[in-house]
């Protein structure tokens, strides 16, 4: 894989559970800064850097404007230029046991972990270098292939990412799409 130094790169999620428990950002220069176009202040990790590499920006795509939503995101971040890498982390906010979930449930506990995923790879070629060297990483869990009790519906979606990922790279080459499946993390999930 090429460095990723002077590539921007879009991380969707990473706000809250794995992302905020194990994303973390060091740098040794002075070039780096937080600017905020969101409400709530950025997380403490990027609170600190004193140029404009890192953006923080709240975009909830747990809903029907979801496509709309990743449309301004994606424009947003392509201001001065196309992207390099999209990187998809947000997950299912918490999950019911099988003998609580109904049709409406699903459905919304669907928006998150796939429908967003989806639509990413429909909407990101035109936002990214459609080049060898550029990538989309879609994050699922290990869940999928170590189910747990409660957590069937999760392994569920989970289980349809790496399928998703594998027909997202036949379709969309020379983009590189990626899998990456995580074991379980200490989080407040």
């Amino acid at each position: 894989m090429p460095p990723i130094k002077g590539r921007k790169v879009l991380i969707i999620g990473a706000s809250t559970s794995i992302g905020c428990a194990r994303l973390r950002i060091w740098t040794s220069t002075s070039h780096f800064q937080t600017r905020t176009r969101s409400p709530t202040p950025p997380k403490d990790w990027l609170s600190a850097n004193p140029n404009r590499c890192v953006t923080s920006h709240v975009a909830k795509l747990g809903g029907d404007d979801a496509e709309a939503i990743l449309e301004r995101l994606f424009t947003e971040a392509t201001v001065d230029g196309p992207l390099d890498h999209i990187i998809m982390t947000a997950g299912a906010p918490g999950m019911r046991p099988l003998a609580e979930i109904d049709v409406p449930y699903l459905v919304s506990q669907a928006m998150l972990p796939v429908m967003p995923s989806m639509l990413i790879g429909k909407l990101a070629h035109k936002y990214i270098q459609r080049h060898w060297a550029s990538s989309i990483t879609f994050t699922g869990g290990r869940i999928a292939e170590k189910p747990v009790p409660g957590w069937a519906i999760a392994a569920g979606f989970a289980g349809g990412l790496p399928a998703l990922t594998k027909a997202f790279a036949l379709e969309l080459a020379p983009l590189r799409y990626n899998h990456v499946s995580p074991g379980a993390t200490d989080t407040e999930m």
